[in-house]
């Protein structure tokens, strides 16, 4: 079972988001893809979600990935299909998420791979959010497939 997970061109490997001097209402698109280089289709994708906020000043007295709002879409033939729309604290606290929302993936090793969508938006409560200048937030997204249950041969 294999995974490949696609950034767009560029990019560091292991960075999606690079938000550097965000404030509240800034919203930002990226998208990367997932492939499935292995010999066995997957029925799920799965998402886990973790961070870690550098509070600068060591006054949050909130917790900022709960001002971190997050849109994930999976492309289709008819258009973005909406997975998610929620906080970064909601995600984690919920756990993992299907990703392929129970479409599965084929085993497929002629470079076909399956597009998504994020938008992350800082946003704004109409409160002062002064708390979060000099802030960072260090995601984690880690996919895990699950292939598909066995059969009688």
């Amino acid at each position: 079972m294999e995974l490949t997970f696609n950034q767009p061109a560029g990019n560091d490997e292991n960075v999606i988001f690079n938000l550097d001097n965000i404030k509240p209402g800034d919203t930002q698109e990226q998208s990367f893809s997932i492939q499935n280089t292995g010999t066995l289709n997957f029925s799920k994708v799965m998402l886990d979600t973790d961070y870690k906020v550098n509070d600068a000043k060591g006054d949050n007295t909130l917790n900022f990935g709960k001002h971190i709002r997050v849109e994930l879409f999976y492309n289709t033939s008819k258009g973005k299909k909406l997975i998610t729309k929620t906080t970064l604290n909601q995600l984690k606290r919920d756990g993992p998420i299907d990703v392929i929302g129970g479409d599965g993936l084929p085993a497929d090793q002629n470079g076909h791979y399956e597009n998504f969508y994020v938008d992350i938006s800082f946003v704004d409560n109409g409160e002062d959010q002064n708390q979060f200048q000099g802030d960072s937030l260090k995601l984690n997204w880690t996919f895990t497939a699950e292939q598909e249950d066995g059969e009688e041969i």
